[in-house]
């Protein structure tokens, strides 16, 4: 029985996505450069690719199958550790950064007071 993919396709999609993101964020930003925060926004969504890239990079070294040093890294717990710190301030990072940039996408909420001077 063949596996349905493998860990060079997966590999392979992987590195094609991130060029795609660079290329479509570049080409975005350049877009809405016009916009406020435009340009930002679209170098932010490019910047995107290389990040996934590198954090498989990084996950995959982390969990790596070492026979001559007797490594075997899913089978260590503080190997999970680390992922979980390391995916979750990455994750909290792009998340403060695209909330800053982007914005919530809510509309303040104005007192009587304010709404009627408006």
């Amino acid at each position: 029985m063949t596996e349905l993919i493998n860990l060079q396709v997966f590999e392979r999609w992987l590195q094609i996505a991130a060029v795609m993101l660079v290329g479509g964020g570049i080409v975005a930003g350049l877009a809405m450069r016009r916009q406020y925060r435009g340009l930002l926004k679209g170098l932010l969504v490019a910047g995107l690719g290389p990040l996934l890239y590198l954090m498989w990079i990084f996950y995959r070294w982390m969990v790596r199958y070492d026979p001559a040093h007797d490594y075997v890294g899913l089978h260590c717990v503080s190997v999970f550790i680390i992922n979980v710190v390391v995916f979750v301030i990455v994750g909290a990072m792009l998340g403060f950064i695209m909330s800053r940039i982007f914005g919530s996408g809510l509309q303040p909420s104005y007192s009587k007071k304010e709404r009627d001077s408006r």
